[in-house]
């Protein structure tokens, strides 16, 4: 899951609205599948 790191790291450059519509659904998709913090 990169991908999903990627994101997070880019929730800090982007921030305000990609953070929210980018990093923000990530972070409940792993919640969904339960997977283990990256």
């Amino acid at each position: 899951m990169g991908s999903a790191l990627q994101e997070y790291r880019g929730e800090e450059e982007f921030g305000g609205v990609a953070g929210k519509f980018i990093v923000r659904p990530a972070k409940q998709l792993r919640r969904t599948f339960s997977l283990p913090p990256a």
